[in-house]
């Protein structure tokens, strides 16, 4: 009987949740029949409960289409005025580079902090390159590429001492990662449902309130999907039992892929970072290669590399650590979930073992 395949790679999308699919399905049935008083208490009872994940007593939350969206509302209305530099870090995930790119081009002036070689940004450093012309904050809670959890309560504090509005990305970090906005003096968090088993086609922005006079309009309607999104929250009500679970994997993958396959290195931190995800060097091969042969073999990872124009280009994240173009192209990530088990990570190092030889 042929094994069935291995997804590692769960930090890129989440089955959805089998409770989550069913909730969609019986609101798409019956949400024509709802009265508009009956919606909006739907709706607003699903914010709560996002609020109260997050340790939020008080505060707005924004539903839109996707985490990226989110992450654009907070650009387009943190940085109006003559505050027109923003500071970042410069391994943040791609749809924030993106829009970093137009603002630059725009006139704003962006400041990407420098990393350590676990992906660290230096609070010193930090402190240092706000000035009063800085309009904005905004770091990556939880990398997606090398798992480096930055120390948001620390930058938070920073922030707010400074008047600086401060926006974080926690796609990654929801529902593994503990998460109290009010201890982190956050201004702004972004989330993506399809990162905790829920549908893709959802995000949500938290915003605290007060901070903006005018909050922008609902530019998300689809009341399915926030059902949808509220129960996946639901069903991470023992998400730091699951992290610890993962995180105990994710050292037995490390240690196997490390000494016992060989030529392998793993990148960024290992004990302290992502309960879910790593990444390895394969130096000497290819990781686009390697990626190939995993598939085949039935195991799902990434590349540290992707593909632009037919060309491949190095992950800023990894260049931003340290690595050389030659050595960011060798990388491959893996990332579990609560539904990975101890036999897959077992078959991910036997086949590694059967590529690397």
């Amino acid at each position: 009987m042929a094994q069935s395949r291995i997804y590692m790679d769960y930090a890129s999308t989440t089955p959805v949740n089998p409770l989550v699919a069913d909730a969609i399905v019986q609101s798409l049935k019956t949400v024509h029949l709802m009265a508009t008083k009956e919606k909006s208490e739907r709706l607003n009872r699903a914010k709560s409960n996002l609020l109260k994940f997050i340790g939020a007593e008080s505060g707005d939350i924004i539903y839109t289409a996707n985490g990226t969206m989110a992450n654009n509302i907070v650009f387009s209305e943190a940085i109006k005025g003559d505050k027109k530099q923003i500071v970042t870090s410069s391994v943040e995930h791609p749809s924030i580079n993106q829009m970093l790119d137009r603002l630059a081009k725009e006139g704003y002036e962006v400041i990407k902090l420098p990393c350590d070689e676990k992906g660290l940004v230096d609070l010193s450093v930090l402190e240092k390159a706000v000035t009063n012309k800085t309009g904005l904050i905004s770091i990556m809670m939880a990398n997606n590429e090398i798992g480096t959890i930055q120390p948001i309560k620390e930058i938070g504090a920073i922030a707010r001492a400074l008047g600086v509005f401060f926006h974080v990305d926690a796609i990654q970090a929801l529902g593994k990662l503990p998460i109290d906005v009010d201890a982190m003096q956050v201004d702004a968090m972004s989330f993506s449902a399809h990162k905790v088993f829920g549908p893709k086609g959802i995000g949500a922005l938290y915003v605290r309130e007060g901070i903006w006079k005018d909050m922008p309009e609902a530019l998300y309607d689809n009341l399915p999907y926030v059902i949808g999104f509220d129960k996946a929250l639901e069903a991470l009500n023992h998400f730091e039992r699951d992290a610890e679970k993962m995180r105990f994997l994710k050292q037995r993958l490390i240690e196997g892929m490390v000494n016992e396959v060989g030529s392998i290195k793993a990148i960024g931190p290992l004990e302290n970072g992502h309960p879910g995800i790593v990444t390895f060097c394969f130096d000497p091969f290819d990781a686009d290669s390697l990626m190939i042969q995993y598939d085949w073999k039935g195991v799902a990872v990434s590349a540290g590399s992707a593909c632009s124009s037919g060309a491949v280009s190095a992950s800023h994240v990894l260049a931003a650590i340290g690595l050389s173009p030659e050595h960011a192209k060798k990388c491959l990530r893996f990332s579990l979930s609560a539904l990975t088990t101890a036999e897959e990570v077992e078959r991910v190092i036997q086949i590694s073992k059967e590529i690397v030889k």
